[in-house]
């Protein structure tokens, strides 16, 4: 689509409908930059190297600087916030494009916006607004009359992002607002007066002498890239030691043109991410996730595209499963860390196994209260689509998504007040739509008309409504995590034990955790301890909801706790000491018998304590455990099974369609 407004000689900016456009026109029509506005202009000839006084060209030294712009410069503009992923000139006599840049909107004052500032050459970034640079590396070889094309970097354009309703020109979507274009710059050679030359006039004036190559940066640290992507046209070799390094120089070589090193840079990251780490390093794929600002356009390098679907593979094989991540600090770490194009690519991974979609929730939950900062609507509501709305479990769908509906609610409610949206109204779902959710959820049968009913009103082609389950990562055999008490916690609960009382006494950890995460809750295993006659003691297992729902930037509303049932299917064992026949105790968890929300499984009673005696002290009350302790500390195993199907449909995981 044409420009509506250009530079002319008496202000900044002439639109292409105003009162006088016509007029100024006519004033001056020969060579006149209105003419790249004009509508209904006729063309200019098609005969090649034509002079066309309906076209431009800085053909005169006499010109001054308009709106800070030099005189071989001409800058179109647009009234409206534009994405950009193409430009096309026509070059119709003597080819010299040297720079083509974008201006950020608005760049010129507009009515009804409140801008009042002008922007200038000073106010374009070298590396993120230069789109073209005709570099003596790379001069312009466009024959005369043909069309210089002009793609736009991948992560210029914005294309990528979906532009949302809720936004408008006074209010810009936070993604788009650096990236929508309020103009376009075009710098040219200045040509010789003589036209049978076909010689720009710099060229006659060349000095006598070695060449120097200026090489425009938008900052200090470009300098190490532009140096090596010179070198290599000197070398043949990549001077990079690392995939940041490496996405650096292939952007300063696309800048200056050197093709054959922007693309050994690209076969130079994917040789390094499939080169292992070494020992604790970070898995180089992982730093091509956070280097997104460096990445050119897939779709415009396949090679590229190729490199990211293998770094994205990898990605699911490196986090494996959303259980395993939420119980491995050092996992869970690196997946905070990700931005969110890469999270995005994970969860709707069909390699990335979980135990339940609850627990994929609670890992975008727990990413989302690290990074909520850092994130706009259009990403949070991209993220949250990923999940499989309609695969979570009944405790979920009776107590998480309610208190994350009621959220949202309450932020669109303040929504134009002024006030910022809470973080705990990260997950975008009305209470109407999560009926229609809970109702395809619950109502396997009659899913279809559901689903029918609902599809005027809901999308029904998002991953919320997706029946297909993902990999289930829990083996037959189960997940073993091992679980400990140490001897002074043990003395410590004992000695504040009164006649008459009971308490449940944690493990210290489970796991090398507090819990264990699973099926999206926490699990810790605990000691039942009674001061009754006879004492009795058990060992149970307590279910909790996840601190992340509870505390901090993201934590749920409502007053209280979340309640509801929960279920799992596990063995819980404690050891005896020393290892004779029989030396171990078990309780079988079965998922078809549900466990309340903050309290505890039934017990297995532990039958090798000794009864103490009346009047005995508390050391010979830490002595009747003498069987279980070893080392100072009471050990055991909590062993995650995979859900019967019984207990799956107990659980309200109905998954299949």
């Amino acid at each position: 689509m044409p420009a509506t407004g250009v530079q002319s000689s008496y202000r900044p900016v002439t639109w292409f409908d105003d009162p006088g456009f016509q007029t100024e026109l006519n004033t001056q029509p020969n060579n006149s930059k209105l003419w790249l506005v004009q509508r209904g202009r006729q063309p200019c000839d098609e005969r090649p190297c034509y002079q066309c006084s309906r076209a431009w060209s800085p053909y005169s030294v006499g010109h001054r600087e308009t709106a800070g712009f030099s005189a071989d410069t001409v800058v179109l503009y647009f009234r409206e916030p534009m994405l950009i992923n193409r430009i096309a000139i026509q070059e119709v006599y003597q080819p010299g494009v040297l720079e083509v840049f974008l201006l950020q909107w608005p760049a010129v004052p507009l009515d009804g916006i409140g801008n009042t500032r002008t922007l200038d050459y000073n106010s374009v970034n070298r590396t993120f607004d230069t789109v073209y640079n005709g570099s003596a590396l790379t001069p312009d070889a466009t024959p005369c009359g043909g069309w210089l094309s002009v793609n736009v970097p991948y992560g210029r354009q914005g294309m990528a992002w979906d532009v949302r309703r809720d936004f408008n020109q006074r209010r810009l979507q936070p993604n788009l607002a650096r990236r929508v274009v309020g103009g376009v710059g075009i710098r040219l050679r200045r040509w010789s007066n003589d036209p049978s030359t076909g010689k720009p006039a710099e060229r006659a004036q060349r000095p006598v002498g070695r060449p120097v190559l200026r090489v425009p940066l938008g900052s200090e640290a470009e300098l190490p890239g532009a140096r090596a992507a010179i070198r290599f046209a000197y070398t043949g070799k990549v001077a990079a030691d690392s995939v940041h390094e490496a996405l650096e120089v292939r952007r300063q070589a696309s800048y200056l043109g050197i093709e054959l090193c922007a693309a050994a840079c690209v076969g130079l990251v994917r040789n390094l991410i499939d080169t292992p780490a070494a020992g604790a390093a970070e898995p180089p794929f992982l730093q091509l996730f956070k280097c997104g600002a460096l990445w050119p356009d897939p779709a415009e390098e396949p090679a590229f595209a190729a490199v990211l679907a293998s770094a994205r593979q990898k990605l699911a094989t490196h986090f494996t499963d959303a259980p395993l991540v939420l119980n491995t600090p050092a996992l869970l770490c690196q997946l905070s860390e990700l931005p969110a194009e890469a999270l995005e690519g994970l969860l709707e991974s069909d390699d990335f196994g979980t135990d339940s979609e609850d627990s994929v929730l609670l890992l975008l939950a727990v990413w989302m209260a690290v990074n909520h900062g850092r994130t706009d609507a259009s990403i949070r509501e991209r993220l949250c689509r990923r999940v499989r709305l309609v695969q979570v479990g009944r405790a979920y769908l009776d107590s998480v998504l309610p208190a994350l509906a009621a959220a949202h609610n309450t932020a669109l409610a303040v929504e134009g007040s002024g006030r910022p949206p809470s973080p705990a109204a990260w997950f975008p779902i009305t209470v109407q739509e999560l009926a229609i959710i809970t109702a395809l959820a619950n109502n396997s049968a009659d899913r279809n008309a559901w689903k029918a009913e609902a599809a005027g009103v809901y999308d029904m082609d998002s991953p919320w409504y997706l029946t297909r389950p993902r990999r289930q990562c829990i083996p037959a055999e189960g997940r073993e995590y091992t679980w400990r008490i140490a001897r002074t916690s043990l003395a410590a609960a004992l000695a504040g034990l009164q006649p008459g009382q009971a308490i449940y006494l944690d493990v210290d950890e489970v796991g090398g955790q507090l819990g264990v995460f699973a099926h999206g809750f926490v699990w810790r295993p605990a000691l039942y301890i009674s001061c009754s006659d006879p004492h009795v003691a058990l060992l149970v297992l307590r279910a909790a909801a996840p601190p992340i729902y509870m505390h901090g930037p993201v934590k749920l509303p409502g007053p209280g706790r979340l309640m509801g049932l929960v279920r799992i299917e596990a063995q819980l064992t404690v050891f005896h000491w020393p290892a004779i026949a029989g030396f171990y105790e078990t309780l079988h968890l079965q998922s078809v018998s549900p466990i309340r929300l903050h309290a505890s499984s039934v017990g297995c009673n532990l039958t090798h304590i000794k009864q103490p005696g009346e009047g005995e002290a508390v050391a010979s009350s830490l002595a009747a455990w003498g069987l279980y302790l070893v080392e100072g500390w009471v050990v055991g195993s909590l062993r995650v099974l995979p859900m019967s199907p019984p207990g799956s449909l107990a659980a309200g995981y109905t998954l299949h369609s």
